[in-house]
């Protein structure tokens, strides 16, 4: 974790985008299952 503009910028870009990633594949993974 790094105290800066870009830091924290960077620190949450990759954070929210594995949360995103993740919130994907639970959908899919329940729709999957849903559909069938």
């Amino acid at each position: 974790w790094v105290v800066g503009d870009q830091g924290v910028y960077r620190a949450e870009m990759p954070s929210q985008k594995e949360q995103r990633r993740e919130q994907r594949i639970q959908v899919t993974n329940l729709r999957s299952p849903d559909e069938v």
